[in-house]
């Protein structure tokens, strides 16, 4: 019975062969895009998943409180998590990562490691980082001790075994001794690094007290707890810890913070706290919004299957009816309805594992990471999509199979079910929510590119263009590089700094005097320049005076703020602050404020524009010299400055970026989201609009005697073809009304993340609208005008 049941259907579909095939490409389409869009969110989800202690891993971070503000840091000072793990029980074990960027010489060869970390030994104690070669308990214990991962290790030695080998670090070459491999990390974890540096070395060679510094809020902290530990119980020990542990120094100074523990597990895509080099956040938002548009996108293809799928059945009422004479029961019928829609949209799931494949590839470039190296990864995706397909199927066959079937065989026999009002409802309901679906995914993707548009020219407040910027790092013949660039023509203009426009910058506790006449504690971003800085990169000095050679004190007290800083401190001219009184550090040099700088965005437009101060630099400061150029020949200018800069800094390899390119990379993620948004998009109009080309040659083929008799009656090609696009065009406007508030109330949400974000206009939606009708006409357009110019007497000659 089954045999002949699965031939039937076969036969079924086999004879309406254009209909199964759109079925099956529009649910194979939805299901491929549902398939990569989940295989996405499960690798976003999965960071940090692979520690097999990931439970008991909390991240030791602070909220440093400050008169004006707090600052919710994801760095602990170094000291603090060690004297917690002296003093609290529940506490197995901790690390303490330090990021930075090492230079590394080998042999002739020079190589500045940006993924570099100094850690404590417990590393692979904490974390899930196996060695391939090495011990893990003493790999990290000793100074001046190294771990390479894999590649890097292969990039250094090749195919010899690096462990006991020497390596060289920094510009005065110290040696450093290689004492473990480890395996690559994996790409879902929110720190990546390449070396590991034993944290003793970072003593040894700044000369700092790792276990005894409170104030240096530079390192992000891990604490392994022991099991089954309460941790709200061990949250709540914090503050009595830090009020007898912190130095007497600290809590006399303004600034004060508190502690709070975050799960690993959340780190990634939950935590809201400021994010530094070398980890990496992802955006819980977009899991939701990835979620919801893979759900509408299948959403969108099971309407398209069921809505031709009943379609189609109405006209099999003879077929119901001869069949029921011959003996068939409703339970045989409906049976046959539901396996109809099984095949189709088995095969369809066969066809989405295909494409989602064949797809893969590009959309790990949208990704911008390798999120799988296939489809066929994890097999409860498969198993997953493979109950959708069923489930779909047995959707798109029960309301045929139940309506059908309950036909009476003479009303069947005699086509009263053709023009089933019911049956043209739902069609027409369903049209309605596959639009409003379509016309919101439309008018976002507008709405997110144009907010893209506004970040990237925006006024930042100066002049990134033209501008290369070559990494110095602190080296001590930066300057002799700088005088080097001054007699090439292309060379507008060079100046140094330690931080520039996008990039992270030193944090600095700083006391300024406020408007009441105290002295204002916090700790504010601090950028440390040369007296071309701000004039190269065409900031602008609204009050006061820029840096000059003609003042020596400039050098040593005195310092720039930005217009925030001003604010913060409760001037409302800025001319006011001008000669106020500042100090750097507990015990640090003061001195006096000389100009305001007019603000400029110094970080992303995602942030608000935060207090700034600016100090002029003495001696080898530099992280970055960065270079105004001109004229065309850009190719044969950077071979001179890459001539120049090994003639002056032979060991240390020319890393270089443009400062336009540089902004623009703070916008990454915003950019891939944007990809990825618009991608699923054209999948969703796709389906939609192959659902609509189906339904308007069905409603075309059942209308053919009537549009006849239209023609005969003198109706034109006009008429008629306004007459066919009516029927479909209707829903559409429909689901623009539906979906317009849905978008407004969303997107206001989305762009409320941004501190400098466009507004959500009516116009987005008129053309958001406008868009989806026409392409909805271009669809309905085809089959309609075909139907129109059918001469009559093709049409009647059945009559």
């Amino acid at each position: 019975m089954i045999k002949t049941l699965f031939k039937i259907s076969w036969r079924n579909l086999w004879k309406n062969k254009s209909f199964t095939l759109i079925n099956i490409i529009g649910l194979a389409i939805g299901m491929a895009a549902c398939l990569l869009i989940y295989t996405y969110i499960r690798f976003e989800l999965s960071y940090d998943k692979f520690n097999s202690n990931v439970d008991r891993i909390y991240r030791l971070s602070a909220d440093i409180k400050l008169p004006k503000e707090t600052l919710r840091e994801s760095y602990s000072a170094s000291a603090v998590a060690y004297q917690l793990a002296q003093d609290m029980p529940e506490i197995e074990d901790f690390v303490r990562l330090l990021p930075t960027s090492l230079l590394v010489l080998k042999d002739n060869n020079k190589y500045q490691e940006s993924r570099t970390f100094y850690a404590d030994s417990s590393l692979f104690s904490v974390f899930d980082l196996p060695l391939i070669k090495g011990d893990a308990n003493t790999a990290l214990k000793d100074p001046f001790s190294v771990v390479l991962s894999a590649s890097t290790a292969k990039k250094y030695f090749g195919e010899e075994d690096p462990v006991g080998k020497t390596l060289h670090i920094m510009q005065d070459a110290k040696p450093i001794k290689v004492t473990g491999v480890m395996a690559d990390m994996p790409l879902a974890s929110s720190f990546q690094a390449d070396l590991f540096v034993s944290i003793g070395t970072y003593g040894k060679i700044f000369k700092f007290p790792v276990n005894d510094m409170w104030a240096n809020f530079t390192n992000v902290s891990f604490l392994l707890l022991k099991r089954k530990t309460d941790v709200d119980q061990l949250a709540s020990k914090l503050p009595s810890f830090l009020k007898q542990r912190v130095p007497q120094e600290l809590k006399e100074s303004n600034m004060s913070f508190t502690l709070h523990l975050e799960p690993l597990k959340d780190i990634y895509l939950k935590s809201d706290r400021i994010s530094h080099d070398n980890f990496q956040t992802g955006n819980q938002n977009n899991v939701y919004i990835f979620s919801i548009i893979a759900f509408f996108i299948l959403l969108i293809a099971a309407i398209n299957f069921i809505n031709l799928t009943t379609a189609k059945a109405v006209e099999r009422s003879k077929e119901v009816g001869i069949r029921k004479v011959a003996g068939a029961h409703r339970a045989q019928l409906i049976m046959q309805f539901l396996a109809e829609g099984l095949i189709v949209s088995v095969f369809a799931y066969l066809v989405s594992l295909l494409l989602g494949q064949l797809f893969l590839p590009a959309f790990n470039a949208l990704a911008g990471k390798e999120i799988a190296h296939t489809v066929f990864e994890h097999s409860n995706h498969l198993v997953l999509l493979l109950a959708v397909a069923f489930s779909v199927g047995l959707l798109a066959g029960l309301y045929p199979a139940i309506v059908l079937s309950s036909f009476k065989p003479a009303g069947a026999l005699k086509g009263r079910y053709i023009s089933s009002s019911n049956g043209i409802r739902l069609r027409k309901t369903l049209v309605v929510a596959q639009f409003t679906i379509s016309i919101a995914l439309i008018t976002i993707t507008m709405i997110v590119y144009n907010q893209l548009h506004f970040m990237r020219n925006k006024s930042l407040g100066f002049d990134k263009e033209q501008t290369l910027v070559v990494e110095t790092r602190f080296d001590t013949q930066q300057e002799a590089f700088k005088t080097a660039l001054s007699d090439i023509p292309a060379v507008k203009g060079a100046s140094q700094s330690n931080s520039i426009p996008g990039a992270i910058s030193n944090m600095l506790y700083t006391e300024l005097e406020n408007s009441n006449g105290d002295m204002q504690a916090g700790t504010i971003d601090q950028y440390v320049i040369d007296y071309e800085f701000i004039p190269q990169y065409g900031m602008s000095v609204m009050a006061g005076r820029n840096f000059s050679k003609d003042f020596g004190d400039d050098t040593t007290t005195r310092i720039l703020i930005n217009e925030a800083a001003v604010h913060n401190l409760g001037y409302t001219n800025s001319n006011d602050v001008i000669g106020k009184k500042f100090k750097f550090n507990t015990k640090g040099k003061g001195g006096q404020i000389i100009g305001v700088v007019k603000n400029f965005n110094f970080q992303s437009l995602r942030q608000d524009i935060k207090p700034l101060s600016m100090a002029l630099g003495k001696v080898n400061f530099s992280n970055y010299i960065s270079i105004k150029l001109q004229g065309n020949d850009l190719s044969a200018t950077m071979k001179t400055i890459e001539d120049r800069w090994k003639q002056t800094i032979p060991n240390r390899p020319f890393n270089y970026f443009f400062a336009d390119e540089y902004v623009d990379q703070q916008y990454k993620a915003e950019v891939q989201f944007g990809k990825l948004f618009l991608s699923f998009t054209m999948f969703a109009i796709f389906i939609s609009c192959l659902g609509l080309l189906a339904l308007t040659a069905y409603s075309a083929l059942q209308r053919q005697k009537e549009i006849g008799i239209r023609k005969v009656l003198g109706a034109s090609i006009t008429t008629i073809v306004k007459l066919l696009s009516a029927d479909f065009l209707k829903p559409v406007f429909v689901a623009l009304f539906i979906s317009t508030p849905i978008v407004w109330f969303a997107m206001n949400t989305w762009l409320s993340n941004f501190a400098y974000h466009i507004d959500v206009e009516w116009w987005i939606f008129v053309l958001g609208g406008a868009l989806a009708i026409v392409i909805a006409f271009i669809t309905i357009s085809f089959h309609s005008i075909r139907a129109a110019i059918i001469k009559p007497v093709t049409s009647l000659r059945d009559e």
